[in-house]
């Protein structure tokens, strides 16, 4: 779901450095999320703690893309806070 993220609309604001912490936070929710899907197909013993830091990133995402007027950002931190929600029930 995240995975599919890219915060290149991030890219085309005007000032572009106050986007950073949005791209940043981007980044990482397209990391961990594939990552803790792959851990729960797999049936590791390590899913819950993988799924409790996936959590964790996309709550940090959604708190700061929640925080930025564009409405990109709004609409980032809609599936942020759902795979909030989906990952704190597999954990």
């Amino acid at each position: 779901m995240l995975a599919t993220i890219v915060p290149r609309h991030c890219l085309y604001e005007e000032e572009v450095q106050m986007m950073a912490s949005c791209i940043a936070a981007d980044i990482d929710c397209a990391r961990i999320c594939p990552t803790s899907a792959g851990f729960m197909a797999s049936g590791s013993e390590f899913s819950a703690e993988v799924c409790d830091v996936c959590a964790k990133v996309c709550e940090r995402c959604a708190e700061i893309c929640g925080n930025h007027e564009a409405e990109h950002s709004k609409k980032c931190a809609e599936p942020c806070q759902e795979c909030v929600e989906a990952c704190r029930s597999m954990s």
